[in-house]
């Protein structure tokens, strides 16, 4: 038998010639395999309701029920039991039954090689219990999944108190893409909006590490596919600050308790078990777990070393600590873009990869200081591309689109025709936008 098993196979042997069952059992003892006979189709199936089999040996001519109808019979009443047939070579053109409708394993010709029986014997076995266990991780994956999924869910009570409002909102950001690619894109935008939308007052946060980040990975030589990677990581890197409250959202990092700190340190591991459950996405999600390690290895929340954490980890880290510092929500008396330059170089081979400091130097002279200027619109002067500054309401309290939101042409549109229809004018703010983007 296969080392690897670590029991031997129950064998149910059904032949109507008594010399064939003993010459079977002979050699059942003969290797250990734990066997019964029986000696028609029908004593064979009672042996399976009242015992557990692993293998059916059975032979093809039988009085009454015949091997291939015996066998099918097993594998409608115990489709996990694996079957055999042994059959006489007249009995070849019967095979095509058996292998149809009964599925059977393999078969042997009578008279049968001992050595080919217990190598056919042995694969059906290991066979089984391989299944097995691809059968047992299978549930166990299932279990985890609905744990992690109880978990994602029970993150921030708040999300799920505001679910409607949210609904409300994404009612706004329907695309009318018709491509797989397109749709899974404009899915991607929606949940980067919805993080935005709570992000208080760091909207504007991920549009400037997503549209960098792209830029870095390009220039640091990554493949394309790696380049992708990376830009749908920067869109979702902040999707674990879902699970914080909204008082901690709206805190800068120095102002952070030792309790509060403990806790946002838990926000790249709930990012990574947001996308437990879609396989596609098991790169990206390691790209947003790791994107808080720094290279000396004080990161979270694996505290991995250097060349352990992904580059894409190392180029979101640098540009999400950039746009922080720069906008005073990392070190009290440090902002400004000459502020975060400082930071990210004072700390380079520390928090951040040198070679990616490097590249970045390369493009930052593109990054201008945060302008925070607002102007009041009517729906009629909106263009694509302008940025909201507040939230659109009616006059009754429901939220249409949320502040930070890029405006698009379905934004318009909508928000045109909801002015029709409720018969009232939205006060409109727009800002340019924060930082400038080139």
């Amino acid at each position: 038998m296969n080392p690897a098993t670590s029991e031997q196979p129950r064998i149910l042997f059904v032949d109507d010639e008594i010399p064939v069952l003993k010459s079977l059992h002979r050699l059942a003892r003969s290797k250990s395999w734990n066997a019964s006979v029986v000696t028609s189709g029908d004593e064979g199936l009672e042996a399976l309701s009242q015992d557990e089999f692993d293998i059916v040996v059975s032979d093809m001519r039988m009085p009454g029920m015949d091997g291939a109808e015996f066998l099918t019979r097993v594998k409608e009443q115990h489709p996990n039991t694996i079957r055999i047939l042994l059959t006489g070579y007249s009995d070849i053109h019967t095979l095509e039954v058996a292998i149809n409708e009964a599925s059977i394993f393999n078969y042997l010709t009578k008279p049968w090689d001992d050595l080919m029986l217990n190598e056919i014997v042995d694969r059906a076995y290991t066979y089984l219990e391989s299944e097995r266990e691809r059968k047992r991780l299978e549930e166990l994956t299932r279990m985890q999944n609905r744990k992690l999924g109880k978990l994602a869910v029970s993150l921030d009570k708040e999300v799920k108190e505001r679910t409607i409002e949210i609904e409300q909102a994404l009612t706004l950001l329907q695309g009318v893409h018709q491509n797989t690619t397109a749709k899974f894109l404009e899915s991607l935008n929606v949940l980067s909006q919805v993080t935005d939308w709570k992000e208080g007052n760091d909207v504007g946060h991920n549009r400037f590490v997503v549209t960098h980040a792209e830029r870095l990975a390009r220039v640091l030589g990554m493949s394309s596919i790696d380049v992708e990677n990376t830009r749908i990581a920067a869109s979702l890197h902040r999707i674990g600050n879902l699970g914080l409250p909204d008082e901690l959202r709206d805190k800068p990092r120095y102002a952070l308790t030792s309790g509060e700190r403990k806790l946002y340190r838990e926000v790249p591991v709930w990012g990574d078990l947001a996308l437990a459950n879609a396989p596609s996405l098991q790169e990206v999600a390691k790209i947003i777990r790791h994107h808080q390690e720094w290279v000396n290895g004080n990161g979270f929340p694996d505290r991995l070393i250097d060349r352990e954490i992904p580059l894409a980890s190392k180029i979101i880290h640098l540009l999400s600590d950039f746009y922080d510092v720069m906008n005073g929500r990392m070190e009290a008396h440090v902002h400004g873009v000459e502020g975060a330059k400082r930071y990210i170089k004072e700390w380079m081979g520390k928090k951040y990869d040198t070679k990616v400091v490097e590249a970045f130097s390369q493009i930052e002279c593109d990054i201008e200081e945060p302008v925070k200027t607002c102007l009041e619109v009517k729906t009629e002067e909106l263009h694509v591309g302008m940025i909201l500054a507040a939230n659109i309401v009616t006059a009754n309290g429901m939220l249409l689109l949320a502040k930070g939101s890029v405006i698009n042409s379905s934004h318009i549109s909508t928000l045109r025709a909801y002015e029709r229809r409720l018969k009232e004018r939205f006060a409109i703010s727009i800002r340019a936008e924060e930082p400038a983007l080139h």
